[in-house]
């Protein structure tokens, strides 16, 4: 099936109803086309807007100037390209399914005062590998559902259950847990796919603050943090990483969630670059060299790929809130990673980092939305269960042996 674009214009007016006919209201302020050929060039833009501006019969001169704004910037959102094929059949890279299961969930443990852990995403886990044609590069992602992170050769990986793994990013702490209907034998691929190509460590033999735990419990997370989290970050720091909560964090911004939700949004950013191919050798650089065991002639991503988008969209932030004073003596969050992992990796340039950010902000804020809502359904969920369980327990007990 051919992919649709939509297009995005504003206009300052109520539509008519022939209008509405015609177009789809999103808003009061935002009309939608669908097409089935997304704009290739300025001159395919230009034909879209024409043709908008005759459906609602009006000349494109009596039109709102926003409209041509609003249909450039999503334009550059989807990139300037024809449709791709399936991922499945794309013949411009490769993406292989190194690990998957049907259940999971991944949970963010923060690092604000409240420490709260918060769930992230529920859903089937899958473990990518992408593998782009024209540029040497590689790239390993892992994905709940739809919410996505990247899995690096500087990525911190901890197994303290036999259901539980611990990811540590810079400024990020995730936990990944699997049903007890995930079979030990499928765990162990799992763990050698995260040592193959992560920073992974077995800890189940230590017994973590004394536990021995099979299956999940409510409340674990919380009780083993002291003692899993000063080893995920000691284990970062040696790579070069700064571990811990996001140096950009200050006063209410840039939280905890706020930089899961942004580094999914980038992961999701390059995978997709990658897998249509508008990843071009321009944006990238690339050092080190593989040993013989490694991809020979392709380049690893490094946490830097990602955490250094996420870092200037913190530090704009900032600026933005007015607070670019406190930034002064920051480290500059363009830097190229500092990591020395054994192995060839890449990065983005100036120009990559600027490509990039220049389309994060929406998506960002549709992805802390979706992750809200979820967790607010989930947390409902919860407390109805709560609710039942109570109402039963007090039935049990006026029942008259």
């Amino acid at each position: 099936m051919v992919p649709r674009i939509r297009l995005h214009f504003l206009d300052c007016n109520l539509p008519s109803q022939t209008e509405r006919d015609t177009c789809t209201l999103s808003t009061p302020q935002l009309y939608i086309i669908s097409t089935l050929a997304p704009p290739s060039s300025l001159l395919q833009i230009n034909l879209y807007y024409s043709l908008w501006c005759g459906r609602i019969g009006r000349s494109p001169k009596q039109v709102a100037p926003r409209a041509v704004f609003a249909c450039i910037a999503v334009t550059m959102q989807f990139g300037l390209r024809f449709p791709e094929e399936d991922e499945n059949t794309i013949s411009r890279g490769s993406i292989t399914v190194l690990f998957s299961y049907q259940l999971s969930a991944v949970s963010l443990m923060e690092y604000e005062n409240t420490r709260r852990v918060r769930t992230l995403s529920t859903g089937p886990f899958t473990l990518k590998m992408i593998m782009q044609i024209n540029v040497p590069i590689l790239a390993h992602i892992c994905c709940v559902d739809n919410f996505k992170w990247p899995l690096t050769k500087d990525t911190v990986v901890l197994r303290v259950t036999t259901r539980t793994f611990i990811i540590a990013l810079p400024g990020l702490l995730y936990a990944l847990q699997f049903p007890g209907l995930c079979n030990l034998e499928r765990l162990k691929i799992l763990s050698n796919v995260f040592r193959k190509y992560g920073n992974f460590q077995d800890l189940r033999h230590e017994r973590l603050g004394g536990y021995s735990v099979e299956y999940n419990e409510t409340g674990m997370l919380k009780r083993l943090r002291p003692h899993f989290e000063p080893l995920a970050h000691e284990t970062l720091l040696e790579l070069g990483n700064i571990p811990g909560i996001s140096r950009f964090c200050m006063e209410n911004h840039n939280s905890s969630f706020q930089r899961a939700c942004r580094m999914s949004v980038i992961t999701k950013m390059i995978m997709e670059s990658m897998r249509v191919k508008t990843m071009t050798s321009s944006l990238v650089n690339m050092k080190g060299t593989n040993p013989p065991d490694a991809h020979q002639g392709r380049a690893y991503a490094v946490a830097s790929t990602y955490t250094r988008v996420v870092d200037a969209a913190e530090y704009a932030w900032l600026v933005v809130s007015g607070l670019g004073e406190e930034l002064e003596n920051a480290v500059s969050p363009l830097r190229f990673g500092s990591v020395d992992v054994g192995y060839q990796v890449w990065n983005l340039n100036e120009l990559g980092l600027l490509s990039f950010m220049s389309r994060l902000g929406p998506d960002v804020e549709q992805e802390e939305k979706n992750v809200a809502a979820r967790e607010e359904y989930w947390n409902n969920m919860a407390k109805e269960e709560e609710v039942e369980a109570s109402r039963r327990g007090k039935r049990r007990g006026n029942v008259k042996p």
